[in-house]
């Protein structure tokens, strides 16, 4: 949204959407929310409840029934935040390797319907 003051607008943040990639799931009733990304800048004020709401919506008008994502087991502020949200870690992890290193990322899921 453009702000009213005649400012240019910047993007915040954005979030990425589609069907699981998940070998464990079925690609027509899953769907990943693949990013979600926020500036630092405008953490607590909002903005990312609605992302996350508004990429939950678009998920479910696209035919999915349950959302999953993968987060970074180390990443205690995305976990709560999605926790909040009622997402829930389902007892999957898998090692994430960055080449130079490998971390753990964790899948939550959240129910569309």
């Amino acid at each position: 949204k453009a702000p009213e003051d005649g400012t240019a607008a910047r993007v915040t943040g954005f979030a990425g959407l589609g069907p699981t990639r998940d070998d464990d799931e079925d690609p027509h009733s899953v769907g990943e929310l693949q990013t979600l990304y926020l500036h630092p800048d405008v953490w607590r004020r909002g903005g990312g409840s609605r992302l996350l709401q508004a990429a939950q919506g678009q998920l479910g008008r696209a035919g999915f029934q349950v959302a999953s994502a993968w987060v970074l087991k180390t990443n205690i502020r995305a976990r709560t935040f999605y926790e909040g949200h009622d997402w829930r870690f389902d007892g999957t992890s898998k090692p994430h390797d960055w080449g130079t290193f490998t971390v753990t990322d964790v899948r939550y899921r959240v129910s569309l319907v």
